[in-house]
């Protein structure tokens, strides 16, 4: 296991790297930050994210993600809602709640589809002669 702060320094660099290119091309600011709050969390759960490499990987994914698809989810889950429900909510209301979840849960579904895909081949390994 890597020393958390190799882990948290590749972190901080994907996050800054993340940034600048994302804002320019009109992703929203206060989404891709809370995108990076979820995905240093993710990165600070996960121990299969123990190199810098993974962390710089895991937090650029998960800001670009949120970024780009809170806006668009806030907007599917606000009309979705009942007529009653959208009188009371506002879809900015929404974004920043789905912008930390997506942000959270962006990083943490590589290691589980990367075990998935392990178990699938170590399957079709068996079975293949």
């Amino acid at each position: 296991m890597t020393e958390p702060t190799s882990t948290a320094g590749g972190a901080a660099g994907g996050a800054a790297i993340s940034l600048l290119p994302a804002v320019m091309l009109g992703a929203q600011i206060d989404a891709l930050l809370l995108g990076l709050i979820g995905s240093f969390i993710a990165v600070a759960w996960f121990d299969e994210l123990n190199s810098m490499r993974r962390a710089a990987a895991s937090v650029i994914a998960g800001a670009l993600v949120c970024g780009v698809l809170s806006g668009l989810l806030a907007v599917a889950m606000w009309s979705s809602l009942p007529a009653r429900m959208q009188t009371l909510l506002n879809v900015e209301s929404l974004r920043m709640p789905i912008a930390l979840v997506i942000g959270f849960l962006v990083p943490s579904v590589g290691p589980v589809l990367k075990r998935r895909a392990e178990r699938a081949a170590e399957g079709r390994g068996g079975e293949q002669k």
